[in-house]
């Protein structure tokens, strides 16, 4: 078995939050998801 460094895939930070809770609120996935798309175009 060969070793292979692993791919380099960037992160990008869409929002940022403090969570209190383990749900996180629609608004903020929503905001997420259309900076996302806004990036991808």
């Amino acid at each position: 078995m060969t070793d292979t460094p692993p791919q380099k895939i960037p992160l990008v930070a869409l929002h940022g939050l403090i969570k209190k809770t383990r749900a996180t609120p629609d608004e903020d996935l929503a905001m997420a998801r259309k900076r996302q798309k806004e990036l991808e175009r």
